[in-house]
């Protein structure tokens, strides 16, 4: 590819200029596609269909793999917390209860 200088008149009858790449034999004077935004700088080319139906699949796909992971991770992260406590309280009761079990074994 080979910088170019274009010119062209926008709606306005306003006379424009960017450099673009356009291929390497191009004469002078030939007609070449150019996509500007509203500033009139020069753009990429819009998405084709393919492209944007593949991009929305794949933005889709990872927004529900970052939903199902953060679902998941939730409910590890409370599940730690819960068997904490619950085995806090089974610690707490066998405090109370060892003492009895342990004195029937004794001969």
């Amino acid at each position: 590819m080979a910088q170019a200088q274009v010119r062209w008149t926008d709606g306005r009858d306003t006379g424009r200029t960017v450099t673009v790449l356009v291929k390497p034999d191009t004469s002078e004077g030939s007609t070449v596609r150019v996509w500007v935004d509203r500033g009139g700088t020069a753009v990429g080319p819009p998405l084709t269909r393919t492209r944007a139906v593949a991009d929305g699949w794949f933005v889709g796909g990872m927004a529900v793999t970052s939903v199902a992971t953060g679902a998941f991770v939730a409910r590890a992260g409370m599940r730690h917390v819960l068997d904490r406590r619950r085995f806090a309280q089974w610690d707490a009761e066998w405090d109370l209860v060892e003492p009895l079990w342990t004195g029937r074994f004794h001969r």
